[in-house]
């Protein structure tokens, strides 16, 4: 799998390039416009009102539909023999519109963007790499607003080869936007800011059940520390089919701000690797891992509870929205609930759960997971509890994923992973430099018959970040401003890439 390094591979969904179509002059011929009708929420919100803190927040209602390339939408001709397929969909009355693909096949440098009408909001590439096998669905990302295009972009060379059916459309009956310019959001949730900018980057959206519900899930490391994407969160989270599940980066009040353009960065795909029934938790293992430039953290965690008073935080998309924090200085309690062994906490020092907080961590005072939200009842009155499964007790069923090396730790703290599969070469371009680990520079050689330069060079952090840009003139190359680390370093002639490690001291 690719990593994304800079702006020059592109390889998980978000909006880091725009669609094909917004480099050309508008279409004259306009969209063509499938309208769903409204619906009327009142009767839904009633059914949500019966549902407990314990299960994932319906946000959405399916709407079945029969769309695809073949009989809905417009094709437009290139002048080089490319052709761009689009289709709106609008949902009358709708706070946002998502997509479920029960079909999604198309070839190599094919493109799927998905976007609003005004071009504030887009998604996307999807591209081959998220092509489902037979029976397996791909659902998207909402976009806020009742309206989206989708815009399918097809070369020449493998025309008529793209396959993909929409068999349902996702009609936001809820406004998850709402808590904007406000402190809370009425059930005693309190936005989170940035003050827990590393803990709160390791906590996910959830979008399950096919794209209609709202959960929360951690990103946890392991003792290999080899960015493999585990996730835990509750087994009641896991609603509808893996392949479907979303899972959002970064919805959070700083990211998003006043706008709604938030939901972009996201991995579409997961599955199982291991469901703890007995406990109530899971862990699954996404599709792709996210990127480096994403700057996601990945949760530190511990199977040693004391029970002692303080420090105690739970990070979670209460209500659906952008992350909101409760904290708990009193002692944990443990008791036996709905069949669970559960750590119980009687009444939050600040913020509260809420619906979608299922799956949600609890962080101890070093920041490390050591509990996953499973339900409860307590309410901003006091009145009531909630409970958090242990990480201990389903340790056993993930020790050989969270302890792959079998170092037999009971604490591990969290990390930014450092990019993986950096080492890659074009088959006709390759670059030889030395010294590495480096001291102030390196000298580089082009390892090519036809090809004799370098027409930059790129040098990124561990975390993606690119930190300099040389235009080298000659095979010198100056590092004296760089500090001593890990970096990923590319080289570039023409459209031919190297990428390599390089390590400073």
């Amino acid at each position: 799998m690719a990593v994304l390094i800079g702006n020059k591979i592109i390889a998980q969904v978000s909006n880091e390039t725009v669609p094909f179509s917004w480099n050309f002059p508008p279409d004259q011929s306009g969209i063509i416009w499938q309208h769903l009708s409204s619906i009327e929420p009142t009767g839904l919100l009633a059914e949500d009102n019966l549902v407990s803190k314990a299960e994932p927040m319906r946000f959405a209602k399916s709407r079945t539909v029969n769309y695809n390339h073949s009989s809905h939408g417009r094709w437009t001709n290139l002048s080089n023999g490319d052709r761009i397929w689009k289709l709106g969909i609008k949902c009358n009355s709708s706070f946002s519109v998502g997509l479920l693909f029960s079909e999604f096949s198309i070839p190599q440098g094919s493109r799927v963007y998905i976007y609003s009408e005004d071009q504030t909001q887009h998604i996307g590439p999807f591209t081959s790499s998220d092509n489902r096998q037979l029976n397996e669905e791909l659902v998207t990302p909402p976009i806020y607003g009742e309206k989206l295009v989708i815009e399918y972009y097809e070369p020449f060379a493998f025309r008529g080869q793209g396959n993909f059916h929409i068999k349902s459309v996702q009609h936001g009956y809820r406004d998850l936007f709402s808590y904007i310019n406000t402190e809370t959001n009425g059930d005693c949730i309190e936005i989170l800011d940035n003050e827990l900018s590393n803990i709160s980057s390791s906590v996910l959206m959830m979008i399950v059940d096919g794209g209609q519900k709202i959960a929360t899930g951690t990103i946890i490391n392991n003792t290999a520390a080899n960015s493999k994407p585990y996730l835990l969160t509750s087994i009641n989270a896991m609603k509808g089919k893996p392949e479907g599940w979303v899972f959002l980066f970064d919805v959070t009040s700083e990211e998003c701000g006043a706008g709604y353009n938030c939901w972009s960065a996201a991995v579409c795909g997961a599955q199982p690797v291991s469901v703890d029934s007995i406990n109530g938790t899971a862990l699954v293992s996404l599709r792709n891992a996210p990127p480096g430039n994403w700057s996601v953290y990945y949760s530190g965690w511990s199977t040693q509870i004391n029970d002692a008073p303080g420090g105690y935080r739970s990070i979670q998309h209460a209500n659906g929205m952008v992350q909101s924090l409760a904290t708990y200085n009193g002692q944990l309690e443990t008791v036996s609930w709905q069949g669970y062994e559960a750590k119980k906490i009687q009444g939050w020092n600040s913020g509260g759960t809420s619906s979608a907080s299922i799956g949600s961590p609890l962080f101890d005072s070093s920041n490390n997971l050591i509990g996953i939200y499973v339900g409860g009842d307590l309410n901003c009155a006091g009145q009531g509890a909630d409970y958090f499964a242990s990480l201990s007790l389903s340790f056993p069923l993930f020790n050989s994923y969270l302890d792959p090396i079998r170092s037999g730790l009971s604490a591990l703290g969290g990390v930014y992973p450092v990019a993986q599969e950096i080492q890659s070469h074009d088959s006709a371009f390759d670059v030889f430099f030395f010294p590495n680990p480096a001291r102030g520079w390196i000298y580089t050689q082009v390892v090519s018959q036809e090809i004799q330069t370098l027409d930059e060079i790129n040098i990124f952090d561990a975390h993606g970040k690119l930190i300099k840009t040389v235009f080298p003139q000659t095979p010198t190359i100056d590092l004296q401003s760089l500090p001593e680390g890990l970096y990923v370093i590319q080289f570039f002639s023409g459209a031919h890439v190297s990428t390599q490690k390089l390590l400073i001291r």
